[in-house]
C-alpha cells in the first residue's frame, strides 16, 4: 500500500501536487502555510519541508507528467494530489477532459509513486458553486470526478482525502441562504480562508498529523 507511510514518521520533502489552488496555498492563510505552521509545532524535531508543485490551467493529465518530469526525480518522501477543477471548469472551453482519461492519469500516477515506494493521497476536486438548493452548472462532472478518485484511490492502493464529500457537508450545514459564493470560496472555485482552513483539516487527517 503506497498510503502505509504515515506524515511525520520520516524527514524529507513532501510535495502538493496540484493546480491554481495548489500554487498559492502557501500564502498566509493557504491551506499550505497552515500546514507548514501545524508541522512546525506537531514535529519540531523532524526535518519536513512541504512544497507547493501548483500550476493554473493544469488538468489531472498534465499533473501526471509533471510527476515523472518534476517531482519524483527529486525523492520525495510522500506526495498528495490536491486535485482542482479544472479538468471540470474547462467544458465551459471545450476542453474538459473525458472521464476515462482522467481516470487513467490518476492510475499512472498512484502507480509511478508505487513503483518508486513513495506513498500518496488523492483528493477530490471541491466545488465550482456552493449552492446546496439548486444544482451548481458542474456538480455532475465534479461527481463524476469524485467517484474516480475515490474509484482509483481503491483499487491501486492509494490514500485519499474526499475534499468534495468535505465541502458539500460543510455547505449542506452552514449554506441556508443557498448562496453561491463566500462561504468556502471567494468566487465559487478558489478557497476563501474557511476553505483553506477545511482543506488543511481534512489532509492533516488523512495524514494522521
Amino acid at each position: 500500500m503506497t498510503s502505509e507511510t504515515k506524515f511525520g514518521t520520516t524527514d524529507g520533502t513532501w510535495f502538493l501536487l496540484g493546480d491554481a489552488v495548489t500554487q498559492a496555498a502557501g500564502r498566509r492563510g493557504g491551506y499550505l502555510a497552515r500546514l507548514r505552521d501545524a508541522v512546525a509545532s506537531i514535529y519540531p524535531d523532524r526535518r519536513l519541508e512541504l512544497v507547493a508543485a501548483g500550476r493554473a490551467g493544469d488538468r489531472v493529465p498534465e499533473l501526471r507528467d509533471r510527476l515523472f518530469a518534476e517531482v519524483l526525480p527529486r525523492d520525495p518522501a510522500g506526495v498528495v494530489v490536491v486535485v482542482g477543477v479544472t479538468d471540470v471548469w474547462y467544458a465551459s472551453r471545450g476542453q474538459a477532459t473525458p472521464i476515462d482519461e482522467y481516470r487513467a492519469a490518476l492510475a499512472d500516477i498512484v502507480r509511478g509513486c508505487r513503483e518508486r515506494r513513495v506513498p500518496v493521497w488523492l483528493c477530490t476536486p471541491m466545488v465550482v458553486g456552493e449552492r446546496i438548493g439548486v444544482a451548481n452548472s458542474f456538480d455532475e462532472g465534479l461527481d463524476r470526478c469524485a467517484d474516480a478518485v475515490r474509484q482509483v484511490a481503491a483499487t491501486e492502493g492509494a490514500g485519499l482525502v474526499d475534499l468534495r464529500r468535505r465541502f458539500r457537508d460543510e455547505l449542506t450545514r452552514t449554506n441556508d441562504r443557498d448562496r453561491a459564493h463566500g462561504l468556502l470560496t471567494v468566487d465559487g472555485v478558489h478557497p476563501n480562508d474557511a476553505g483553506s482552513r477545511l482543506i488543511e483539516s481534512a489532509i492533516r487527517e488523512a495524514l494522521g498529523m
